[in-house]
C-alpha cells in the first residue's frame, strides 16, 4: 500500500526524518555539554537523564507513511524542523501538515 505517497515524496520525507533525528540528538549533546561534573554522582545522574532521552526518542523517528504527515508535524512542533526543512515536499502535503491537529510554526536557527 502506497499510501499516496509519491516516490519523490518518500525520498524526500526520509530524508526529512534523517534532518529531524540529528536534530534531536543535537539536544542531548546540548545536555552533554552544559553539564557540571563535579562527582561520581552527577556523572550517574547525567546517565539516567541521557538514559530517558533515548528511551523517550528511539522509536520517534521510525517513519510510517499512513502517519508520516502528523510524524513531521509533530517534529516540526518539537523544533527539530523548519519550514524550510520540509519545502523539498510537494505543496499539497506541505498544506496537509500545516493544517495538522499537531502543528504549530517555529522557527529553528
Amino acid at each position: 500500500m502506497s499510501d499516496g505517497w509519491s516516490d519523490t515524496d518518500k525520498r524526500a520525507a526520509q530524508k526529512i526524518a534523517t534532518r529531524a533525528k540529528a536534530c534531536a540528538e543535537s539536544e542531548v549533546l546540548k545536555l552533554f555539554h552544559e553539564t557540571q561534573i563535579e562527582s561520581v554522582d552527577d556523572l550517574w545522574a547525567l546517565e539516567l537523564k541521557i538514559r530517558e532521552w533515548r528511551r523517550d526518542r528511539q522509536h520517534v523517528f521510525n517513519l510510517v507513511y499512513a502517519r508520516a504527515e502528523e510524524q513531521i508535524a509533530e517534529w516540526m512542533k518539537k523544533r527539530w524542523l523548519s519550514e524550510r526543512d520540509i519545502a523539498i515536499l510537494s505543496p499539497a502535503r506541505r498544506k496537509r501538515i500545516a493544517s495538522g491537529p499537531t502543528f504549530t510554526t517555529g522557527t529553528r536557527e
